[in-house]
């Protein structure tokens, strides 16, 4: 059996700079070949620019252009980890995004249900992966939860951005979907009870509290915001 042949009419059905997963490459389409053999036969064709390696197990196809091999692009990665409800950004990257700070960061951080390890490290990406169903109302208070755990890390922090975002996230607050995320992300009871205080004054009825131990003090920011309701 030619396993060479085999890996590369399999590997040539992608095309030019697509993502290739080599682990579900294997699993799905070329488990009969050895391991040890598939990965060597990925390693030749490396060196022989007939494929190019991204990252640990990531892959794709150069594309010959008049500037030479080009192996990837950042829509490439991004169509992979982030639409179709696959993923998030996250961090500085996405304070930036909600107009909360100038700062840009120099790698950009995502959270994604597509990944098949815990992290992924691919040019200025750096890709966690994150567990549960990520549907709009579910990300919603996933960058909710993040900006408020982040909320003393942010530099530059736009006051007024940030009471605009408040009162846009929670003006649909739903408990079912908070409760949801909480179960499959953990974050920390300071941010919890940052939320709670945030709901509580614009009069948002809410079960926080049973995440709280009532007996402790919370180091939660003192933020002047508006106390009339949401509309």
């Amino acid at each position: 059996m030619n396993y060479t042949k085999i890996v590369k009419e399999e590997i040539n059905k992608y095309e030019e700079t697509e993502l290739i997963n080599s682990n579900q490459l294997f699993l799905n389409k070329l488990s009969e070949i050895p391991e040890f053999t598939y990965y060597k036969i990925l390693e030749r064709m490396v060196k022989n620019n007939e494929l190019a390696r991204i990252s640990k197990g990531l892959y794709v196809i150069p594309k010959q252009t008049e500037f030479g091999l080009i192996s990837n692009s950042e829509e490439k990665i991004l169509s992979l980890y982030l639409e179709n409800n696959n993923g998030l950004y996250k961090g500085l990257y996405l304070f930036n995004h909600l107009g909360l700070t100038t700062q840009l960061p120099k790698i950009i951080e995502i959270y994604s249900s597509k990944l098949d390890q815990e992290t992924k490290r691919i040019n200025n990406f750096k890709i966690q992966k994150i567990n549960m169903k990520l549907d709009m109302e579910n990300t919603q208070y996933i960058e909710l939860l993040e900006v408020l755990e982040n909320y003393y890390k942010i530099e530059d922090i736009n006051h007024n951005k940030f009471i605009s975002y408040l009162k846009k996230s929670i003006n649909s607050y739903n408990d079912i979907n908070l409760k949801y995320v909480l179960k499959n992300k953990k974050y920390k009871k300071s941010t919890i009870a940052f939320l709670e205080t945030i709901l509580n004054k614009y009069g948002i009825k809410n079960t926080l509290k049973m995440y709280l131990n009532r007996t402790s003090k919370y180091k939660i920011p003192d933020i002047e915001i508006s106390y009339e309701p949401t509309q």
